[in-house]
């Protein structure tokens, strides 16, 4: 079982770290959890666990993975602030003794609503 953590902030429009956090309202904290790896007709699957520990949503959470030189990026519509949400990655070929990498690229945060 492979766990990968990661705080992502990502710029605003403006350029500028995100605003409209109350100061006790963590941003989103996500942990990767990689599943089996299953074969098909077109290629393998990696399965896939996302948990976000943080105190905000988190929306079009983009994951990717690597094996060897492949990579695969799948898009989750949303992960709830201390939920969880899965998926799958697909990949042509699995060399064997090659063990993916997985990680949360990219999400946005819900509008500040005032």
């Amino acid at each position: 079982m492979l766990l990968a953590f990661t705080t992502l902030m990502l710029p605003n429009e403006t350029g500028g770290p995100q605003s409209g956090f109350r100061a006790s309202v963590a941003p989103p904290e996500f942990a990767v959890e990689r599943g089996a790896i299953t074969s098909g007709e077109v290629g393998y699957l990696l399965a896939f666990h996302v948990f976000n520990r943080g105190q905000s949503d988190a929306l079009d959470v983009v994951v990717m993975a690597s094996i060897g030189d492949q990579i695969s990026s799948t898009k989750l519509d949303r992960v709830p602030a201390q939920g969880s949400a899965h998926g799958y990655l697909h990949f042509k070929k699995v060399p064997p003794g090659v063990e993916p990498r997985i990680d949360v690229e990219r999400y946005r945060l819900p509008p500040i609503v005032r």
